[in-house]
């Protein structure tokens, strides 16, 4: 049998004919018809029936066992079975994963944020490195990812911060993905240095994901293929949370739609090509 939480755990009088007794049950209540045959109860999502209403509303089954699947646990029972990323590809479940480190790296007597997104290359203009860095503005300081070009002063641009005293970019290297400063500093694309806590660390690997999928997307969307990415994540609250008051998003989801729809604004164009009106569909 295939029920929804609602035709057991709502008490409505639309929803409560599992609890009343019914003619083509031979005036037996459902409910009770289910609870002699000790069922087997399978709950796809279990985290999404975590309530006390509906927690109760299942021990009225009187289940011989429960099977719970879900990704995103939030209640880890008696684990019997996890399939993870790596078991996926070798059960070719998947074709290929791809990773896409991000590495910190820690710099001596500095403590300026930075994160070298990205090189940028043309054939009539110089390399231009995609730089995230931290900005002075009316209300507060914001991580901003900025172009920039050689001879620029972050000072500057960060609007006078003194922890970017020094650095002045003295060359942007395509051929190896380098950005030199003028004051021996060195970052590779992917790599960030300064304060960088989880929740930093996070929004890069988020960003990164969202930047990857749109690279992916944009290449293959004309054949007809949609493309999807897989986030696995540490703990389901992270991403949504759930309470008395129903689904709320998480750090995590807040993160995915600042950085999506960052990276939306900047792929789409006014430009009538095939890629933006499929954007746009």
């Amino acid at each position: 049998m295939v029920i929804n939480v609602q035709a057991f755990a709502a008490r409505g009088a639309e929803n409560r004919r599992i609890y009343e007794e019914l003619d083509d049950f031979q005036s037996r209540r459902p409910i009770d018809v289910i609870k002699k045959n000790r069922p087997i109860l399978i709950l796809d999502e279990p985290q999404k029936m975590e309530g006390r209403k509906t927690l109760k509303s299942l021990e009225e089954f009187n289940a011989l066992m429960a099977l719970r699947y879900s990704a995103t646990h939030k209640t880890t029972h008696n684990k019997i079975n996890r399939l993870d990323a790596l078991d996926a590809y070798n059960q070719k479940l998947v074709k290929k994963i791809a990773v896409r480190g991000i590495s910190v790296k820690g710099l001596t007597g500095t403590n300026a944020y930075l994160y070298l997104e990205s090189i940028e290359i043309s054939t009539s203009k110089p390399p231009i490195a995609r730089v995230e860095l931290e900005i002075k503005q009316n209300n507060g300081i914001k991580r901003v990812v900025c172009k920039l070009g050689k001879n620029d002063s972050l000072f500057d641009i960060s609007q006078g911060l003194d922890q970017y005293k020094g650095f002045v970019i003295a060359d942007i290297n395509a051929h190896t993905d380098t950005v030199y400063f003028t004051n021996g500093v060195e970052l590779q694309a992917g790599e960030a240095t300064g304060d960088i806590n989880e929740a930093a660390l996070r929004r890069i690997q988020i960003r990164e994901a969202v930047k990857a999928h749109f690279e992916k997307e944009q290449a293959l969307f004309h054949q007809g293929i949609k493309v999807l990415s897989l986030f696995f994540i540490d703990e389901v609250a992270k991403y949504r949370r759930y309470d008395e008051n129903g689904e709320n998003p998480g750090e995590y989801a807040q993160i995915f739609e600042e950085e999506y729809n960052q990276h939306l604004n900047e792929v789409l164009t006014l430009e009538d090509t095939p890629y933006n009106r499929y954007l746009k569909e």
